[in-house]
């Protein structure tokens, strides 16, 4: 591998064009939002509701409550930190922004390192996987998500670079080493490629570092382990027991396993990118045995076996937010095992009149050249992620015109207890509680909604606990309602890219009707465009729908 520096003028250069590209999102998302700045989900405000409470000594989306929403071990404590500067959603967008162009420079300088590109002898290749990778990293996408994927893509990316470095003899800095350890503590999907490349480490002569990663992480695992244990929560957070079939079959033998694990994978296949996974650990398998790339089969055999973890527990989807690291690093390692097997020596793999991939495709196939096959890959790959780009500003338009304004209705008009299924906005800085009735705020629901057991007697039973005034949810999500439960009101948004298309308000016994009425009239006569509300004749008044704002 060829030393190469991690800033110098072609990377400067990728950096620039690429914050102009993020200015270009910013400002596009704050027009769509009426001048403020709102993420494409919902979900990045759970963590920062979670890093509120964490400020005040408590763990969870309500102050008297303890869950574990959070995906992510220390995703919440780093927010606590931009939480005590006081800087809200721009303390997870500016991380996000660092890790994203972070991600980006590495994985650029892996390319060149490992000669897959070179900047000097073929810079219009180059230029061209760069402005792939930027897709394939989802360095402007995945940002603007605000949750802990950006940095889960610089730690794996970083820990590929690791790995190669190892296979070639080169010092593994303490950097990496505090890469690798940080996988599991980013995101728990992360906890295969950290096995995996300790192995790898191992197997190559880097037991010092292997040692060392190891204990930091294992460190980290067992004190949020020990934290959860004593607060009374399960292991693992309520978001990944909530959303993963597979993971909560494993305690209840090979048989259901066996099931869940058929069924994810037929789905996956069908609407997930489990092709594009198959594809990749089928290509690292394959150098992985080849003479020319065998040097790096360590690291090979890490990704596939990481990638292999996530086909069989890991979840897609969501703007592609959970599978992006794994092919990120299969893609790396694919252009690494076919530079190190196809490529002419001395020559990039991306280059003008480069040789043919020969024992590699079929014929008439074979005849493809290999910087073709290259770039087909970054663009399958890089292709989802570069729509998820475009949709961002219409993602944050759709929160902003339902969740926020479900924000606006909980904590500015009808400031009381209220039960929802969509938490972040609501729940953020929210003095009063918050019932979760999916289940990521409230281990009780979530119980109850995975045994099938969360019907309208175990809803209402919920909301008295609590009690809950107002009811904010999805109807479609849970059926029938309590009884005791007047619909009073539907929030309807016309584009839905990332919410659903209507939420249902309910007043449970507990409500003051006048009030919310009125809250309801507050919240009606400031709605955004696209957004409306419907009094229902439930509420004792003649159904009207909301006209347009003026302006």
């Amino acid at each position: 591998m060829r030393d190469i520096p991690l800033l110098d003028r072609f990377s400067i250069r990728v950096m620039t064009i690429w914050s102009v590209a993020v200015a270009a999102l910013v400002a596009a998302i704050v027009w769509c939002c009426q001048g403020q700045f709102i993420f494409a989900l919902d979900d990045p405000y759970i963590h920062l509701a979670v890093a509120h409470n964490i400020l005040g000594g408590t763990y969870g989306i309500n102050v008297a409550e303890a869950s574990s929403p959070s995906s992510s071990i220390l995703w919440p404590w780093i927010l606590a930190l931009t939480e005590a500067a006081r800087l809200g959603a721009l303390g997870p967008l500016a991380l996000n922004l660092l890790a994203a162009d972070a991600a980006l420079l590495v994985g650029l300088r892996v390319l060149r390192a490992t000669n897959v590109i070179d900047v000097e002898a073929a810079p219009r290749h180059a230029a061209g996987v760069v402005v792939l990778l930027v897709f394939v990293v989802s360095a402007l996408g995945l940002p603007f998500l605000g949750l802990e994927h950006s940095a889960h893509v610089l730690c794996s990316v970083m820990t590929l670079e690791a790995l190669a470095l190892a296979c070639s003899g080169r010092r593994v800095t303490l950097v990496h080493v505090l890469a690798i350890a940080a996988l599991p503590l980013v995101r728990f999907e992360g906890l295969a490629l950290f096995a995996t490349s300790l192995v790898a480490l191992a197997w190559v002569g880097r037991r010092r570092e292997a040692a060392l990663a190891a204990v930091v992480g294992g460190l980290g695992l067992g004190l949020y382990f020990a934290f959860a244990w004593r607060l009374g929560l399960p292991l693992l957070p309520s978001s990944v027991l909530a959303k993963s079939n597979v993971t909560t079959s494993l305690g209840a033998g090979f048989g259901p396993f066996l099931a869940a694990f058929g069924q994810k994978l037929m789905v996956d296949i069908v609407v997930g990118r489990a092709p594009a996974m198959l594809a990749l650990i089928a290509a690292t398998l394959w150098f992985a045995s080849q003479p020319k790339s065998r040097a790096r089969a360590p690291m090979h055999l890490a990704v596939a076996a990481a990638l292999c973890a996530h086909l069989a527990f890991g979840a897609y989807g969501w703007f592609g937010r959970y599978e992006v690291y794994a092919l990120a690093i299969g893609a790396l390692a694919t252009l690494i095992g076919m530079t190190d097997s196809y490529a002419p020596a001395g020559r990039p793999l991306f280059a003008p009149q480069q040789g043919a991939v020969l024992g590699l495709l079929p014929r008439p196939l074979s005849s493809l050249r290999a910087d073709f096959v290259g770039f087909a890959l970054l663009i399958g790959l890089g292709a989802p992620y570069a729509a998820t780009a475009v949709l961002t500003p219409a993602a944050a338009s759709n929160v902003y015109g339902m969740q926020y304004q479900l924000r606006r209705l909980a904590q500015d008009f009808y400031p009381r207890p209220v039960a929802v299924n969509d938490i972040g906005l609501v729940s953020w800085d929210n003095p009063h509680y918050v019932l979760d009735l999916w289940g990521l705020g409230s281990e009780t629901a979530r119980k109850l909604r995975k045994a099938h057991a969360l019907g309208p007697e175990a809803m209402e039973r919920l909301a008295n606990e609590r009690d809950v005034e107002m009811v904010m949810i999805y109807k479609d999500w849970f059926g029938a309602a309590p009884t005791s439960w007047r619909p009073i009101a539907e929030i309807n948004r016309v584009l839905n890219i990332v919410t659903g298309p209507k939420i249902t308000v309910y007043l449970t016994p507990k409500g003051d009707k006048a009030a919310a009425l009125n809250a309801l009239a507050q919240l009606r006569a400031s709605l955004p465009w696209g957004t409306s509300l419907n009094l229902l004749p439930e509420a004792g008044l003649a159904a009207q729908a909301v006209p347009r704002p003026a302006g």
